[in-house]
């Protein structure tokens, strides 16, 4: 017959193993899902790459300079095998890992390994090549499906096997602890049962605060005690009988009574001194597991900010290289433009006058844009100071910095009362600045521009608000408004870079708060964000 130890610890472990395949399972075709979405992003990425590399190439038709760049490409163990074709739709030019050498290798059609190989992959992926807004070429890029299935087959393993180990040491910690709350007071009290007689009386050993063991042992008592009033009755009739016989009887049924009870307390105080012995040793060795674990925490927590250090230091060093290495060319760029402008100012038409132009403004875009993302990266990196900020002051300032730009414009400005929060200063500026630069962007080719800010008191956050009936946007594109370089219109149609209201989320996100907007196809656009009550200044 099993015992109730065996029966609980069966039950869990086939519990755990059920739970950890379902999970396993679960888990490992999450992992598939993420391998495949990166897989295809890399595969992109490669060709909008490649696609910058052929242009010209193809366009003056030299096929050396399209096969190096082809080759180049075929470097990442993902990548089967790419294909160029012109604008007829033939084969232009190709490449292949045929998986005989470490090489690539030109891609032959009637190749059968060739075409066995490109077979494997149902869908390629591809980009037209364009030049002039013509059409010159297609390339195709087939992916490596051998090496993505290998890589999630390992990290499905050894997902396995990390949910197997964890289960069972669950398992076991459970099977502890019924242990101690369900039988080893049940044995305590079959030890009770075994010795109670029907002459005596006996307090029950304390098992715990569990309901139905306690409920079980009343009843066990109640039980005895209706056992010891029956026996006394008998004992008083008998005793009317053979009072003199029975009284030695009697008092020697005592004596053994009472010797039996003193023996019984005195094993369950041994068996008491041994259970408290051994949950002794089980706590000091839980002690020393615990100062093991707190140990290796530490050591991981020293090693993670030295880590973060390292980071910190080598994205400074990439802003300086941003800084200075990007802007100086720029900087050449725009310079030897006026220089020629100047040479050559009377031999110039207009057509020339324009290419010249759109050099140096796609120049000068080129700077705002570092300088915006090296602002983005800072933002991220600055320390938060915290101070009362009042906000209707505060966007009266900004406001006023916008005078020149709505001069000779005809906006109307509804303004609600702005609280007083605790924040960081510049950063909530840079936020207003963000939003009503914004909003008097988009509604610039509105004849009358109405342009309102205010704020709305929710039970747990500030809400502010910035709305305006400029052209609006498609709420289906709602949330790429706040990612870096995300733009839903042309430069030709609003100027900007498309990090403004990234740098908005960021700020928001490190306050606490969070930010969305709603808005409508030439109907406007309102852009939100919130801020924790717990940050209001009373």
């Amino acid at each position: 017959m099993k015992t109730v130890s065996t029966q609980i610890l069966g039950s869990l472990l086939l519990t755990m193993l059920v739970v950890a395949g379902g999970g396993g399972y679960v888990e490992l075709q999450d992992a598939a899902q993420v391998e495949q979405e990166n897989n295809l992003r890399n595969q992109r990425n490669t060709l909008e790459r490649l696609s910058d590399s052929l242009v010209y190439p193809v366009w003056n038709l030299n096929r050396a300079e399209v096969n190096k760049a082809i080759s180049n490409e075929l470097v990442d163990e993902d990548i089967r095998a790419i294909l160029l074709y012109d604008e007829h739709a033939e084969l232009y030019s190709g490449m292949i890992h045929d998986g005989t050498g470490n090489s690539v290798k030109p891609y032959e059609p009637n190749n059968k390994l060739h075409q066995q190989l490109l077979s494997r992959n149902q869908h390629p992926v591809s980009q037209m090549l364009i030049k002039d807004a013509v059409n010159i070429g297609k390339i195709v890029l087939y992916a490596n499906d051998d090496a993505l299935r290998s890589r999630i087959q390992q990290r499905g393993m050894t997902l396995v096997h990390k949910m197997l180990w964890l289960f069972a040491a669950l398992s076991v910690v459970q099977f502890l602890v019924l242990r101690k709350v369900i039988v080893q007071p049940l044995t305590r009290l079959t030890t009770w049962a075994s010795s109670i007689r029907p002459d005596s009386r006996s307090s029950p050993p304390e098992l715990g605060n569990c309901k139905e063991i306690t409920v079980l042992v009343s009843s066990f008592s109640e039980m005895t005690n209706r056992l010891s009033n029956a026996v006394a009755e008998i004992s008083d009739k008998n005793q009317a009988l053979v009072l003199q016989g029975r009284e030695l009887l009697d008092r020697h049924e005592r004596l053994m009574a009472t010797e039996e009870m003193l023996r019984n307390q005195i094993q369950e105080l041994e068996r008491t001194q041994s259970l408290l012995a051994q949950e002794m040793d089980e706590r000091k060795h839980v002690q020393a597991e615990i100062a093991e674990l707190n140990t290796q925490l530490e050591q991981r927590v020293t090693e993670r900010t030295a880590q973060l250090e390292s980071a910190n230091r080598e994205l400074e060093a990439f802003s300086y290289s941003v800084s200075h290495d990007l802007r100086a060319p720029l900087r050449h760029i725009d310079g030897f433009l006026d220089l020629l402008k100047t040479r050559i100012a009377t031999d110039l038409d207009d057509k020339s006058q324009h290419y010249m132009d759109s050099i140096s403004n796609a120049a000068k875009r080129m700077g705002i844009l570092i300088d915006d993302l090296l602002a983005f990266s800072r933002m991220g990196r600055k320390e938060m100071a915290a101070e009362c900020v009042d906000l209707a002051a505060l966007l009266q300032e900004v406001i006023h910095e916008f005078d020149s730009e709505a001069r000779d414009r005809d906006i109307d400005w509804h303004i609600g009362g702005l609280p007083v929060v605790t924040g960081d200063h510049a950063m909530l500026r840079l936020v207003l600045v963000n939003l009503i630069s914004n909003a008097m962007k988009f509604t610039q080719k509105r004849e009358k521009a109405v342009i309102e800010i205010g704020c709305l008191s929710e039970t747990t956050e500030l809400v502010i608000f910035v709305r305006d009936n400029g052209a609006g946007f498609d709420m289906q594109y709602a949330k790429k408004l706040f990612g870096v370089f995300q733009r839903l219109h042309g430069t030709d149609e609003f100027d900007g870079t498309g990090i403004g209201l990234a740098n908005v989320r960021r700020i928001i996100s490190r306050h606490g708060g969070r930010t969305w907007a709603e808005g409508k196809v030439n109907d406007g656009a309102t852009f939100y964000f919130s801020l924790p009550q717990a940050m209001k200044t009373k």
